[in-house]
């Protein structure tokens, strides 16, 4: 699965992924608009891809940064 293009579901409570947390030396709120992820919530200073994207229903790990292509590249 590309998590960059596609909505997936958490492992451990099966939530849809439309909303994924990614905290790094900042913290971000990426919301699935239909076609791509868009950042709709953003506080820090720089991004680290190698953090953790956790689950906003139950707060397990989902990936990382990379995985989803934030901190590489990817301005919110």
């Amino acid at each position: 699965m590309n998590k960059k293009e596609t909505v997936g579901r958490c492992p451990k409570c099966n939530e849809q992924l439309d909303r994924i947390w990614f905290t790094a030396q900042m913290t971000e709120e990426w919301t699935w608009n239909g076609l791509s992820w868009e950042c709709t919530a953003r506080h820090g200073l720089v991004t680290d891809p190698e953090q953790a994207v956790i689950c906003p229903y139950c707060e397990a790990m989902v990936g990382t940064g990379r995985d989803f292509g934030f901190g590489v590249g990817r301005e919110c």
